[in-house]
């Protein structure tokens, strides 16, 4: 399946109204290399969001199911890869390899060095 035909299907497929796809046009100076940004986030050409919004608390489960099972699926297919750190998912299993890639380990060294006890938290 193609991102094109995984959107629209999820789209047509959702119970709310209010599900939508949110996209960002990347690229410019953040390709240019260095800095903290995982390899997957430097090489993109979107940023793409699942976004559920409801109004009442008993539509809490499907909803979070909807964009949960949604991501998943997007983040499955050919040639999607990364994570934006400012767009957590909570519940991503490899957030240190989404968000920051190779360049964890070195950010981890920098964090210990210039924050030692540890008073700023970044997930």
């Amino acid at each position: 399946a193609s991102l094109a035909d995984t959107a629209i299907d999820a789209i047509i497929n959702s119970s709310n109204m209010m599900s939508t796809f949110f996209g960002i046009q990347t690229g410019g100076s953040v390709q240019n290399g260095g800095g903290s940004v995982s390899d997957a986030w430097r090489g993109s050409v979107l940023l793409m969001e699942t976004d559920a919004n409801w109004l009442m608390k008993s539509n809490d489960e499907s909803n979070v199911e909807w964009t949960s099972s949604t991501g998943s699926d997007i983040a499955s297919l050919e040639g999607i890869k990364g994570s934006y750190v400012n767009e957590p998912d909570p519940a991503l299993d490899s957030w240190e390899d989404e968000f920051w890639g190779s360049n964890f380990a070195r950010l981890q060294e920098v964090k210990a060095r210039v924050d030692p006890d540890e008073v700023f938290s970044c997930w």
